[in-house]
């Protein structure tokens, strides 16, 4: 392969038909929505992690109806590592803020609600809604920095070689 790494490779279609980007654009939005509702609403821990691989369920299809062209902007490494990094911080200070207020490490130091409430987690949907944040932006990030390489790796055939 004589083709130097990291050669932009054409791209042959910026998005799809406007019925596509039609139907993303109605999909888009109940799916993010569904993904912080997961987060927000899931009782248990973890509920973030799900969430943010449905927002990066949104951004593909985002990319995939419109083109990497129109989805850029909001998807700029800096700006998704930025957001990562605050999403980190907000995991490390949820869990230090125990150690201060509680004496323990990740000990709940908020008051707890009622069971079925958003608050009913104290805590542990602070860590999920941090979560959330980190996993969808890391995510993100590696699926998108996978598909801007723009090489195929895969050896050319040569057309005189048979199977």
């Amino acid at each position: 392969d004589r083709e130097p790494i990291g050669t932009p490779g054409p791209e042959l279609a910026s998005g799809m038909t406007i019925v596509a980007r039609g139907a993303i654009r109605v999909a888009a939005p109940v799916l993010a929505i569904a993904g912080i509702y997961l987060c927000a609403l899931g009782y248990t821990p973890g509920g973030g992690f799900p969430a943010g691989a449905v927002i990066l369920g949104v951004a593909l299809l985002a990319y995939a109806g419109f083109g990497y062209p129109r989805v850029e902007r909001a998807l700029r490494p800096s700006l998704i590592e930025a957001i990562e990094i605050g999403g980190a911080l907000a995991i490390i200070a949820a869990e230090v803020l125990g150690l201060v207020f509680k004496g323990t490490v990740s000990a709940n130091w908020l008051p707890l609600a009622p069971k079925e409430t958003i608050r009913a987690g104290g805590v542990l949907q602070v860590f999920s809604g941090s979560e959330l944040v980190e996993v969808a932006t890391g995510l993100t990030f590696v699926v998108f920095a996978l598909l801007r390489l723009r090489h195929d790796w895969a050896r050319d055939e040569d057309p005189g070689e048979e199977f």
